[in-house]
């Protein structure tokens, strides 16, 4: 089962990163565009995820479409991540009288939508807190060990694409 998702990792992620187009694109360039793609992705609001990125990369004059990619592909990760940064929010704002869960998430908008944009809002904060806190250091870890992995893809023998023709 491990097998199969390291082939899929490969084909999928590494593979595709080799044969990026390198004209004018560093490894340095690359490394710092997929960890914008990767910090952005974890944002912990549904739907800024993408423009979080996009800003990131426009202000930061990054590829665009290096860190869109990997922005999107982390999408179900994103998912799984947004009650843990509310969690950990709660827990810095020294909050922690309400657990959250999905079960509260939905309970909050039992009373009505205003109180449960509010309730949700409130649990979003504490989500953003967290990520902010988080963000610049697990930033430089990503970029360090991805010019690690771009530095190693480099060292080996390249990568032939072939184009299947019907």
């Amino acid at each position: 089962m491990i097998k199969r998702y390291l082939k899929a990792f490969r084909n999928k992620v590494l593979i595709p990163l080799k044969v990026i187009p390198r004209e004018g694109l560093s490894n340095e360039k690359i490394a710092f565009s997929l960890t914008i793609g990767i910090i952005s992705g974890f944002f912990p609001v549904i739907g800024l995820t993408t423009s979080i990125g996009l800003a990131l990369l426009l202000v930061l004059r990054q590829n665009f479409a290096i860190g869109q990619s990997v922005n999107w592909l982390l999408a179900p990760l994103h998912l799984l991540m947004i009650i843990p940064f509310m969690r950990l929010g709660s827990m810095i704002t020294g909050h922690n009288a309400v657990p959250i869960t999905l079960k509260q998430i939905i309970r909050a908008f039992e009373p009505g939508i205003w109180s449960g944009l509010k309730t949700v809002g409130i649990m979003h904060l504490y989500g953003i807190i967290a990520w902010s806190i988080i963000a610049i250091p697990a930033g430089l870890i990503v970029y360090f060990l991805s010019m690690g992995l771009l530095r190693f893809m480099q060292k080996r023998k390249p990568v032939t694409v072939s184009v299947k023709s019907r």
